[in-house]
């Protein structure tokens, strides 16, 4: 599930012409398997193999979360800029079609 949500994320953002959060979601994967999955493998083999493979796919899971968390995180950020920027656009059409309607209503009104 982890995965299926971090990947539509990344295709998100793809989507939008933004590959920087996609990267650094996969550096963040990579660095935390080094850094986190090793470890727990590590320890975990000195109990036996399943709890060293164990101790690898727990690893990989914590790392995945963070991974979906950054990318959640971005989206949320980006989906309150991008909601600002349609409310303007809103806005901005809203003055356009007042002011059209103000020229239209002297045309007709013989002053």
């Amino acid at each position: 599930v982890i995965v299926c949500m971090l990947s539509a994320f990344r295709g998100f953002m793809q989507g939008q012409q933004n590959m920087t959060p996609t990267a650094i979601s996969q550096l963040i994967e990579q660095v935390g398997k080094v850094f986190i999955s090793l470890p727990l493998a590590y320890l975990g083999a000195r109990i036996s193999i399943a709890h060293g493979a164990a101790g690898a796919l727990l690893g990989i899971t914590i790392v995945e979360a963070l991974a979906l968390v950054y990318m959640v995180i971005l989206y949320f950020r980006r989906r309150g800029v991008d909601a600002n920027a349609v409310g303007a656009k809103r806005g901005e059409r809203r003055d356009a079609a007042r002011r059209e309607k103000r020229r239209r209503e002297r045309r007709r009104s013989p002053t």
